[in-house]
């Protein structure tokens, strides 16, 4: 098993793909951006937006800086290898051999199951792959849609409605949800 931080990986079942963006996305991260209704439940200070203004800095800079680093993994979404959003590895604990997920998509492609497949294959990958045993996210509560698709994938809520700081102006109702790999048992 490798380290999560050992490559970033490309994950690719035909439909949907996981991968590190390039400047080929640099028009469809623009567009997410613009997208109220995309980044109204996700925390300000997610990278893509500290760099708003300058998006070829957040793709060739700052993705691999924060994977060099192992701060963070930030993959593009590809449906059909056209860009739809992104997904990102955080606050990864090496001794606790957990990570933390987040995702967004491009309010074009919603509704489509690119979500739910982008996250049964970063559950895969995690799983069987790396050292990684557990998985954690967070969602507000207000983004039910998200909530779903998290408990639709196994992951189970062990907090509900905590108030957390994601930057706007007062905090969030945010529902807390874990998955951690069943071991499997020798014959």
């Amino acid at each position: 098993m490798k380290d999560l931080f050992d490559t970033v990986p490309v994950i690719d079942n035909g439909n949907i793909c996981l991968r590190k963006p390039t400047n080929d996305d640099l028009e469809g991260i623009k567009k997410m951006l613009l997208c109220e209704d995309v980044y109204r439940y996700v925390p300000t200070f997610v990278p893509e937006k500290q760099y708003n203004d300058n998006i070829d800095y957040f793709i060739n800079t700052m993705c691999p800086e924060l994977f060099n680093k192992k701060i963070e993994i930030i993959l593009g979404i590809y449906y059909k290898y056209n860009f739809c959003g992104l997904f990102e590895l955080y606050h990864y604990d090496s001794g606790k051999k957990q990570v933390s997920i987040g995702y967004r998509i491009n309010k074009d492609f919603w509704n489509k199951g690119i979500t739910s497949e982008s996250l049964s294959l970063i559950i895969d990958y995690l799983f069987k792959q790396t050292d990684t045993s557990t998985i954690c996210a967070s969602n507000m509560i207000s983004n039910s849609a998200s909530g779903r698709v998290l408990e639709k994938k196994g992951f189970s809520k062990i907090k509900e409605s905590v108030l957390e700081d994601w930057g706007y102006s007062n905090k969030n109702l945010v529902d807390k949800w874990i998955l951690k790999k069943v071991k499997s048992k020798p014959f």
